[in-house]
């Protein structure tokens, strides 16, 4: 049960930030932003420009560029910083994680790789679930491929790798 919920989650963290960077103009929900949130995005994040807000029952979502890479900050509906996504590239993850990848996954590809950095050190229930039950404050998530067979993998600040979804 426990892993078909991180499935989920790590599904869900890919989905939504893959969603994200889609093209297309996207409707901005600024206007239904809680004013905690907005003050909270203000504090986190300074002074970044070109902010797309999503609100929907269950968040509120802000999409900008955050030193030339496209990123999502997550809130809870009562105003609570969750996290932030990033796409980044394969030379983020720490070069043990690397190799273990090449070597496990020999002649896969990597379709895309989701960096995640949650917004509470303390480990809430959010961050363990995103993060499969452990807490740790940032993870990358490893989406391969291989003749139609696809993997995910999330890596841990200490390289380790974990099989999501296979």
């Amino acid at each position: 049960m426990k892993k078909l919920i991180f499935s989920l989650a790590a599904s869900l963290l890919i989905s939504a930030s893959t969603f994200a960077y889609e093209g297309g103009k996207k409707e901005d929900d600024a206007n239904k932003v809680s004013y905690s949130v907005k003050n909270e995005f203000d504090a986190t994040f300074g002074g970044v420009e070109d902010v797309v807000w999503t609100v929907t029952a269950d968040f509120q979502k802000a999409e900008f560029s955050m030193d030339d890479v496209k990123t999502t900050a997550y809130y809870n509906n009562k105003g609570e910083y969750l996290g932030y996504t990033q796409l980044v590239s394969m030379k983020a993850l720490p070069t043990s994680a690397r190799k273990e990848i090449a070597a496990k996954y020999k002649g896969y590809g990597v379709n895309e790789i989701i960096k995640f950095r949650t917004g509470d050190s303390n480990g809430s229930s959010l961050s363990r679930l995103a993060v499969g039950g452990t807490f740790d404050e940032v993870s990358y998530f490893v989406s391969l491929e291989k003749e139609g067979q696809k993997a995910l993998v999330r890596v841990t600040p200490y390289s380790s790798l974990e099989v999501v979804n296979n």
